[in-house]
């Protein structure tokens, strides 16, 4: 629908255009400033991920001037692989959906045939879904070290430490890749589809505010998790969408910490005005008189980017490190969920003072918190413990989740309303996961359930 138009060109076999199959040019329409593609790639890469390069260039058609475009890289083709170290005969899956690399289960109308989505061949599906599996049901003790087995952890992090940066908002692992090396049985995760940021979609009628009006800089630190600003689990989303990987990473202490570390890093080093104002007047210069010779751009919107971006970096830098003690505080309220065993879940106060749970929620399906409602009155005393049994606990494994009311206004203001979440294995007859001791983020398997206790 929009009047500038995006182009997929593929080259027929035997072409040689850089080693590359086909080029994606992005009509980036909704950004009138044409910086904001490059600079959200830029980044990603600055804080050292594996992710396509993006770069402006000119199209001309049939001899026209059809204007400035974004070139983005195709992940899916082995000069991708190649080029950032990786086995050239690792499968590429493109993923969709809101979920932790949901996989499409049918053609979507903006979608193109299967076989073009996952390496030009049928891909085999039951590694993804393993993996997926065992992110869903590996119990909390033995997560950061299963994962550190089949992910570059630290690599990860450092995704979600610029998705943090550019305020990625809308999508996150949408459409992006999984890439899969058999014979190391290791998944990279590629991310795509950047140009989602809180920075356009904020900006009324996706980015036609922008320059008109200041970036929105305040939106969550950790997009697309349960703990982000903007998810709102309790009545204001009929499905809630959020990330279990990037939940379950920041909700590990410590991983959470090597998010936190990375974050002020990138805070103190490359995202600081010292160092991005420059970046963003250079490529301003390099455009310019393209730009300006676009037939789609507006000259005074365009102008008036190179300021406005320069703005958001301040705010967001500010905001982000204003953060920090809210991310250092995750999951430390003093009320857990303490153990799980297999017809109960035990909560455990580990304040000083009794925790009325009046209205609060309990769920077996993190995206439906409002399972279970606790009845007025009801009241864990100072150092106490309640027992739940209207919650099903599955011995096959599963998720439990205790949430607290919250409005929309609470929500956007930084309140998500997650008190706790657990996510844990099979459970064998007789057996439980608890925290050990008592409240702490340790977490054992034990051949004696202790509900109550």
């Amino acid at each position: 629908f929009h009047s500038k138009k995006s182009f997929r060109v593929n080259f027929p076999k035997g072409t040689d255009f850089g080693g590359r199959t086909e080029i994606n040019l992005l009509a980036s329409l909704a950004d009138p400033t044409d910086l904001l593609e490059d600079f959200f790639y830029d980044v990603m890469a600055q804080t050292r991920v594996i992710a396509p390069f993006a770069r402006k260039v000119e199209l001309r058609v049939n001899g026209t001037y059809y204007g400035l475009m974004t070139d983005v890289e195709s992940v899916s083709s082995k000069r991708f692989l190649q080029s950032h170290g990786i086995d050239p005969a690792a499968t590429i899956y493109r993923t969709a959906g809101y979920f932790d690399f949901h996989m499409l289960s049918s053609q979507q109308d903006w979608a193109k045939a299967f076989d073009q989505d996952t390496n030009k061949k049928t891909p085999d599906l039951v590694p993804p879904i393993e993996f997926v599996k065992a992110i869903n049901r590996t119990p909390p003790d033995q997560f950061a070290s299963w994962l550190s087995a089949r992910m570059d952890v630290d690599e990860y992090v450092n995704y979600l430490v610029g998705n943090a940066l550019i305020s990625n908002d809308y999508i996150q692992h949408s459409r992006s890749y999984l890439i899969y090396e058999p014979q190391r049985q290791f998944w990279t995760f590629v991310p795509w589809d950047l140009n989602n940021s809180a920075m356009i979609s904020w900006n009324e009628t996706w980015g036609a505010d922008i320059v008109v009006k200041p970036a929105y800089a305040q939106f969550t630190p950790v997009p697309f998790t349960a703990f982000e600003f903007a998810y709102r689990p309790l009545g204001h989303d009929d499905s809630p969408r959020w990330g279990v990987l990037s939940t379950r990473v920041l909700q590990t202490p410590e991983l959470r910490a090597k998010f936190i570390a990375r974050l002020q890093e990138a805070l103190n080093t490359t995202f600081t005005p010292d160092v991005m104002n420059p970046y963003i007047d250079k490529l301003y210069a390099q455009i310019e008189p393209s730009a300006l010779a676009d037939p789609y751009v507006n000259a005074t919107l365009f102008k008036g980017g190179p300021a406005w971006l320069k703005q958001y970096v301040a705010d967001r830098r500010q905001f982000l490190l204003s953060q920090i003690p809210a991310l250092q505080a995750l999951g430390h309220s003093g009320l857990t969920i303490n153990e799980i065993g297999p017809s109960f879940v035990e909560l455990h106060n580990a304040t000083s003072a009794p925790y009325d749970l009046s209205g609060f929620y309990m769920s077996n399906d993190l995206h439906v918190p409002q399972h279970y409602t606790f009845p007025k009155g009801t009241v864990i005393p100072a150092g106490g413990f309640l027992v739940v049994k209207q919650v099903e606990v599955s011995a096959s494994g599963g998720e439990a989740g205790l949430f607290k009311p919250t409005t929309l206004e609470q929500g956007l203001a930084g309140d998500s309303g997650v008190i706790d979440l657990v996510y844990y294995g099979p459970l064998a007859a007789g057996t439980s996961y608890a925290r050990t001791p008592a409240g702490s983020d340790t977490w054992a398997a034990q051949d004696s359930p202790t509900p109550g206790s």
